[in-house]
């Protein structure tokens, strides 16, 4: 296979490798699990509260208590549940009241209200891709929907190659590679 392939090949898996869906199902007791509520689904990548205090997981979460869901103690929730070192402020918060099925996000944490109810009734997730986008499935049954959901923090967007910059490193990657084969051929 000739470098000119390789390099190819390999800005092909770069390109389709930026995003990737991905889902967590959430449970009422995720350490069991038992009691599964809802699934989230995203185009990249995201983590979910899995345990208290501050365990992450990519694959479950959990869901507990925040009653009642105003916006303080929803903000005390996301405080209690993120980076020591890390306080949010009501001016780094937002509340989307109702919640759509699918929505998209810059936020680095959101923080989910499911249905109704008082107990077992928040779920959250820690954003790692800026502009995700989310679609919320819940499983049948009473207060099993999207109430609303609350952002803290914001990613930084990540600049996105424009497509001459790809196709000019296509092309560099192709012309290296083709002087290469020319030289080894020469020798």
């Amino acid at each position: 296979m000739s470098l000119s392939t390789v390099g190819s090949f390999a800005l092909l898996v770069f390109i389709s490798g930026q995003d990737h869906a991905m889902s967590i199902t959430f449970y009422n007791n995720a350490p069991i699990p038992s009691g599964e509520r809802f699934t989230l689904e995203a185009t990249g990548s995201f983590e979910a509260l899995f345990a208290d205090p501050n365990t992450y997981s990519t694959t479950i979460g959990d869901v507990f208590t925040v009653h009642p869901p105003n916006l303080t103690n929803e903000l005390a929730a996301i405080n209690a549940r993120t980076n020591p070192s890390q306080t949010f402020l009501l001016t780094d918060f937002t509340k989307t009241d109702p919640a759509p099925v699918t929505f998209t996000s810059m936020a680095e944490y959101i923080l989910l209200k499911i249905g109704g109810g008082n107990s077992n009734n928040t779920a959250l997730v820690k954003n790692l891709t800026p502009n995700n986008m989310f679609t919320f499935t819940p499983r049948s049954g009473a207060g099993a929907g999207l109430s609303h959901y609350s952002e803290a923090g914001e990613l930084e967007a990540v600049p996105v190659p424009s497509t001459i910059d790809l196709l000019s490193t296509l092309a560099a990657t192709l012309c290296c590679g083709t002087l290469l084969k020319r030289r080894r051929r020469a020798n």
